[in-house]
């Protein structure tokens, strides 16, 4: 069964004015096998300084001031195959909401059939912002992430 994890993404960047700081969105169920909490919650997000799709750099220091959905992907992850209509529509609601900012991150470097993020992309029709980790310790290490995909919200302080 598919789960349509963009309301629950959008309802948590709407509370972003009230604590916790750093929270991760999980769809509860007793056969979940992710996480059901998060390490990182209430404590401020580490920094980043990642290259960003088309260039420059992506640094969570951009964000300051703004709430920011944090995707957490890959090419190779099927699940994030699955989701991406869904992340596309999420895109395109979080632009409509003044303060909020979407930035995915593209982890272990790998790109399947497609070899690059922008010809997947142009295959689909999709398009949103991307920033690469080309491994993943950064993704597991740093920010603790152990599940393919994760979305991360982070309120306006960081």
């Amino acid at each position: 069964m598919m789960v349509d994890r963009r309301a629950m993404v959008l309802a948590g960047a709407a509370a972003l004015a009230a604590p916790p700081a750093f929270a991760q969105g999980v769809v509860p169920g007793a056969t979940d096998p992710r996480p059901q909490t998060y390490a990182l919650s209430n404590q401020a997000a580490p920094p980043f300084d990642l290259e960003k799709l088309g260039g420059g750099r992506a640094r969570l220091s951009d964000y300051r001031g703004r709430a920011l959905i944090l995707y957490w992907w890959g090419l190779w992850c099927p699940d994030c195959l699955a989701d991406g209509a869904y992340t596309a529509s999420l895109v395109r609601q979080a632009q409509a909401v003044e303060g909020l900012s979407f930035l995915a991150i593209h982890t272990r470097g790998r790109f399947g059939r497609w070899g690059s993020v922008p010809r997947y992309f142009e295959e689909r029709g999709y398009s949103w912002p991307v920033a690469f980790e080309h491994g993943r310790d950064f993704a597991r290490n740093v920010y603790q992430i152990g599940w393919f995909p994760t979305y991360l919200v982070i309120d306006r302080q960081g």
